[in-house]
């Protein structure tokens, strides 16, 4: 399956975003609400980004089944709820210009929501208990739903070896534009 060998071919990449300081503050044993707030602001700017980009692939996503859940608002409304400056800096997200590198988005975006569970399970011990996540919160059931009609529409879409490439490159190209914002914010 071409999933598979995205996930495989990628895991450096993802790996790399995944071991940014800002990741792994959240689970450290010092954790605090700021390096959640932290996470959440960057999470903002990426998101809002990259919604907005996915917006005009929403057509082409739902010939597919896929309904598209944007997440930058839902991280804005958590930030705003608890009085949380939303940041100045932006994304840029012009490296979507075809359903090639919006499906990679999907891809990693999609996959964000499997990191957030996991994320969420490991902050709630030094979150205020009334906390209300709004971006980490997860329905297991619709995420695995979804996930399995994202991975079907890679495996459709990319019916050709030259497709197939590109899609990798994609998913691969997207985890080092994330990585160098991570770097830059």
């Amino acid at each position: 399956m071409l999933s598979e060998r995205i996930k495989k071919l990628s895991k450096p990449f993802h790996d790399n975003l995944e071991s940014k300081s800002i990741n792994q503050n959240l689970f450290s044993q010092n954790a605090s609400i700021n390096d959640y707030q932290r996470f959440l602001s960057l999470q903002y700017v990426i998101f809002t980004a990259l919604d907005s980009k996915l917006n005009h692939f929403l057509p082409q996503f739902e010939k597919y089944g896929i309904v598209y859940i944007p997440r930058g608002l839902e991280a804005k409304k958590e930030l705003e709820a608890y009085n949380i400056p939303l940041p100045k800096v932006s994304f840029d997200a012009s490296f979507i210009t075809d359903f090639s590198s919006a499906i990679a988005a999907l891809y990693i975006t999609e996959g964000s929501r499997h990191g957030a569970m996991v994320i969420l399970k490991s902050i709630r011990s030094f979150m205020p208990s009334d906390y209300r996540f709004l971006f980490l919160q997860t329905n297991p059931s619709l995420f695995m739903q979804q996930w399995k009609i994202i991975i079907q529409t890679i495996e459709d879409y990319s019916n050709t070896k030259e497709k197939q490439k590109k899609l990798i490159l994609d998913v691969c190209k997207l985890y080092l534009e994330l990585e160098s914002f991570y770097d830059e914010y």
